[in-house]
C-alpha cells in the first residue's frame, strides 16, 4: 500500500488526488497502447489539465511540521 506512506510525507488530500492523477494518467495511456484507442486534442487538455492542477495543490499544501503540531495541541 503507497498512500499509507505518502500520508507521512504529504497531506491527505494531495496524496489522494496524486493517486487519481496518476491512475487516470496511467489508464489512458494503456488504453492509447494496448487498445489503440485515439488520444484527441480534447483528451490531452483534460490531462494536461489535471497534472497541472495536481501540481498547483501540491506545491501550495505544506503538511504542519511536528513542532506546529505540538503547539496546536498546547493551545487546546
Amino acid at each position: 500500500m503507497v498512500i499509507p506512506v505518502a500520508v507521512k510525507k504529504i497531506a491527505l488530500g494531495v496524496a489522494y488526488a496524486l493517486w487519481e492523477g496518476i491512475g487516470i494518467l496511467l489508464i489512458t495511456l494503456f488504453s492509447v497502447m494496448i487498445f489503440d484507442e485515439t488520444l484527441s486534442t480534447m483528451k490531452i487538455a483534460g490531462l494536461t489539465t489535471l497534472v497541472v492542477g495536481i501540481v498547483l495543490i501540491k506545491s501550495g499544501t505544506r503538511k504542519p511540521t511536528k513542532q506546529q503540531k505540538e503547539q496546536a495541541h498546547a493551545a487546546v
